[in-house]
């Protein structure tokens, strides 16, 4: 098989981790579990896909005052 050829299969296995990762996120929205349960998901399977040993979520406040408008919402690392 050809170095193009080989390398056409890979960007498709490429592209169905990324639209199976999107599915399962998709899924996960959909569902009727908690934003926490949805973003855990979404970190997870966003690690996964692109290779990365941590990811995270922040929130930031609405309120103008705050010195912490930022919270850490979901940290994930990878094993």
């Amino acid at each position: 098989m050809s170095n193009e050829r080989l390398s056409e299969i890979e960007r498709l296995r490429s592209t169905i981790d990324e639209l199976t990762s999107l599915n399962e996120i998709a899924s996960a929205i959909s569902a009727s579990i908690s934003v926490e349960n949805i973003t855990e998901i979404m970190i997870d399977r966003s690690l996964k896909h692109i290779g990365a040993s941590q990811g995270a979520v922040f929130l930031l406040s609405r309120e103008q005052d705050r010195s912490d408008q930022l919270k850490t919402f979901v940290r994930r690392t990878s094993g």
